[in-house]
């Protein structure tokens, strides 16, 4: 009986957008062979984004990308080549309509994301990018200078109603690993070290204080040096959250020597989850998980080879753990 009924909600819900479709293309305005948006990724050198809550824009300089609105910071590539691909495999397939007075039931007006792109000094596109459809099978497009909406194959606005912390790269280290010599964790509070120093092209030491460099353990030894050069962050730190940041004493500080200067990083608690970080020598503040270290703070001993984590307290009244007290009974006064 409970088979046969969720097999009949699934028959519901397959007529239900059976119903929708049909519905939206009851709505259709012009129908025709679907064309396709001409922009090569390749050639695109600048895209501007505008929302209702504020502008982007990126510019392509050879093989790299950076943000130059809001502000000027490196951007994420990988972010705006998915955003390019699929602008390039856009298909417009049916002109849903001609009136003005519809580009808000589509969101292809002012409330919509605005887009431009260029290759090299010629604007090559300028539409809007709207909501998708009831069905989420399309998405609503406009060109910035004609009144028809547009059903566009697939849904491809989230692409593009991005924040603009969103756009920005987010590695605060982006080293190769193969570079990295020497990974060096202080703990100013503590005022203690832990220097992890290649050995060979597979092999590590670790030393802590004053005792001697030992072999390390490989494989803690690559995690450690994998995270520290590979560290991204969270999100940006805003601005009021960067000014609480007590630096004069920092939790943590990350050095990584892998050619050239070494790479400096500092970690302030914002409260018991969250720590801000900051790079020697740049302007942004990071904010990152405590936990997400995990992999980085480590002890001299969690390094060497054989090491096995302390087994967590048992609770009381546990099987194996503490046995509670007996509480004290008070004499009766006769």
């Amino acid at each position: 009986m409970k088979r046969l009924g969720i097999l009949v909600a699934v028959f519901v819900v397959l007529v239900g957008l059976l119903l929708v479709q049909r519905y939206q293309r009851g709505k259709i305005v012009a129908s025709g062979p679907a064309a396709t948006v001409q922009v090569e990724q390749d050639k695109v050198t600048k895209v501007s984004i505008h929302k209702a809550d504020g502008d982007v824009e990126m510019v392509r300089t050879g093989d790299v990308w950076k943000l130059t609105k809001p502000a000027e910071y490196p951007a994420n590539g990988d972010l705006i080549k998915g955003m390019l691909k699929s602008v390039e495999e856009l298909r417009l397939e049916d002109v849903i309509s001609s009136s003005p007075q519809n580009r808000g039931t589509y969101q292809v007006d002012s409330s919509g994301v605005a887009v431009k792109i260029w290759t090299g000094d010629k604007l090559a596109l300028d539409f809007v990018v709207g909501k998708s459809s009831s069905d989420w099978t399309h998405t609503f497009v406009r060109y910035a200078d004609r009144n028809e909406v547009y059903r566009a194959d697939g849904v491809i606005s989230y692409n593009f109603n991005r924040r603009p912390d969103d756009w920005r790269d987010k590695a605060i280290l982006n080293l190769d690993e193969k570079q990295v010599q020497r990974v060096v964790l202080e703990y100013p509070k503590d005022k203690k070290t832990v220097t992890v120093a290649r050995a060979d092209s597979t092999h590590w030491s670790v030393a802590g204080g004053t005792a001697v460099a030992a072999r390390a353990d490989s494989g803690s030894a690559a995690r450690l040096v994998t995270a520290a050069a590979k560290l991204m962050t969270v999100e940006f730190a805003k601005p009021e959250e960067a000014a609480q940041a007590d630096w004069t004493v920092p939790e943590f500080r990350l050095r990584v020597e892998a050619g050239g200067a070494p790479h400096i990083v500092e970690f302030a608690a914002v409260d018991e989850n969250r720590w801000l970080a900051r790079l020697s020598g740049a302007p942004a503040m990071f904010m990152v998980y405590k936990s997400n270290l995990g992999n980085i703070m480590k002890k001299a001993e969690e390094l060497q080879p054989g090491y096995k984590p302390p087994a967590p307290a048992m609770p009381a009244g546990a099987p194996g753990g503490a046995k509670p007290k007996a509480p004290k009974v008070k004499p009766k006064k006769s």
